[in-house]
């Protein structure tokens, strides 16, 4: 089975912590998805984050006392992540075993690093 693909939003001065979530995630099987690590120097980068939105399995806002108060790509990413999942059916979510499964993995991996994610902020 793939590993499920994580989409990782985040403001720009969180990308130190972020960087060492996706590198959990990474270790725990997960294929996360963070721009600063996917987007290649010249391509277009609205594109590429449109495209690994529409592919993501799961979408990872990580909120933080840097970005609650901030307007800009942060926001543009949760409001097209819901559009998506607004355009999948019920059955589209849940019946997926892949889903299902990557679901509960997740669940353990936030149980296991739970300490250091609610330092985040």
């Amino acid at each position: 089975m793939k590993p499920a693909k994580i989409f990782l939003s985040y403001a720009r001065e969180d990308k130190e912590k972020v960087e060492n979530l996706y590198k959990q995630l990474l270790d725990y099987g997960f294929d996360p998805w963070m721009d600063t690590k996917r987007i290649l120097p010249g391509e277009n980068w609205e594109r590429c984050i449109q495209k690994a939105l529409q592919e993501s399995d799961f979408f990872l806002a990580c909120l933080s006392k840097n970005s609650v108060d901030k307007r800009g790509i942060l926001q543009k990413e949760i409001k097209e992540a819901l559009e998506i999942k607004k355009k999948m059916l019920d059955n589209d979510i849940q019946t997926s075993t892949r889903f299902a499964a990557s679901s509960i993995k997740l669940k353990r991996f936030f149980e296991k690093f739970a300490t250091d994610f609610f330092h985040f902020c």
